[in-house]
């Protein structure tokens, strides 16, 4: 047996925890701005029915990092460096 392979199933013993889990990797994948807030509220869900479900933070963190970076104001907003100042 690997050492290193990856368990399929859940590692939780809240069912809920992992459908949550498993419904936010869903709409995780298509990389919208609504899906991936949709993601970010189930795992926080996720998060609050089993704290120690340790798959539902270490997937939080790409999806938020992704979620932040694909906001408009993120975006568009000019460096404080490159902005006029006023006269």
């Amino acid at each position: 047996m690997n050492a290193l392979r990856r368990p399929s199933g859940p590692d939780t013993k809240q069912p809920e925890a992992y459908s949550k889990y498993m419904k936010a990797k869903f709409f995780s994948t298509t990389r919208t701005r609504n899906s991936l807030a949709k993601a970010i509220d189930l795992l926080h869900e996720a998060i609050l029915i089993d704290p120690n479900y340790a798959r539902a933070p270490m997937l939080l963190l790409p999806i938020a990092t992704s979620f932040k970076a694909s906001t408009s104001s993120f975006r568009r907003q000019k460096p404080i460096f490159a902005q006029k100042l006023p006269r």
